[in-house]
């Protein structure tokens, strides 16, 4: 006679473990959103995310989502899909702009036009990301060093600067953004991508860091 009873309690705690390690599994919860949305649907602060949800915004809109130590923010029409797990975050910036807060190197990276950008070392960070183009990246490093990756190379964005990334150069002797005059010669040689600093809020551009496609040559080779 108790066995029935048995048979359902068993069930009951088979659902609820179930039931607790898929919430578990949940990446981070949104504090505040303005005409933001998750897939297709609105999204509201109280919403739980999962990895493989695709965050959006609405050209005035903004979403701002917490995950641990990070806070991410996704400004008006921007879209991002994230994973990974919480205290290591993964986002895959797909267009506009996104900015992270985080306490510690390791808990949050982002992808954006097939590079990699992430805090340089253990301690708290603070930036913003841009797609500025179809092969042009626009960062802020309001607090803490970034590194950045592209094609196997990497530089180190330091604190402070707000540069604009050009990717895969269709003529690194004339960068975009430098003007008709020569090549400044303050240039860090990579073969992927060009770096320039951006001064006046943007409003003027000079190279400081240059990627060429082709291997450089060092000085004493002919």
């Amino acid at each position: 006679m108790y066995r029935p009873a048995l048979a359902c309690l068993l069930l009951c705690a088979l659902l609820s473990h179930v039931s607790l390690g898929s919430a578990a599994g949940f990446l981070g919860v949104v504090t505040e959103s303005f005409k933001g949305h998750v897939g297709s649907a609105p999204v509201s602060a109280g919403a739980t995310i999962y990895p493989g949800d695709r965050l959006s915004t609405e050209p005035d809109g903004r979403v701002w989502l917490r995950s641990n130590a990070t806070q991410l923010a996704l400004s008006g029409h921007s879209t991002a899909t994230l994973q990974g797990q919480p205290g290591a975050l993964s986002v895959n910036l797909l267009d506009g702009t996104l900015s992270f807060s985080t306490l510690h190197d390791g808990a949050i990276e982002v992808a954006a036009l097939g590079a990699d950008i992430r805090p340089a070392a253990d301690a708290p960070a603070n930036a913003e990301i841009t797609i500025a183009g179809p092969n042009s990246l626009r960062i802020f490093a309001r607090r803490g060093a970034l590194k950045f990756s592209y094609g196997g190379e990497s530089e180190i964005i330091a604190e402070g600067l707000r540069v604009r990334i050009v990717l895969d150069p269709s003529d690194p002797q004339k960068p975009s953004g430098v003007g008709s005059g020569p090549t400044p010669p303050e240039l860090k040689k990579h073969r992927r991508f060009l770096i320039f600093l951006l001064v006046g809020g943007g409003a003027a551009a000079a190279a400081v860091w240059a990627v060429t496609r082709q291997q450089q040559e060092s000085p004493d080779k002919p």
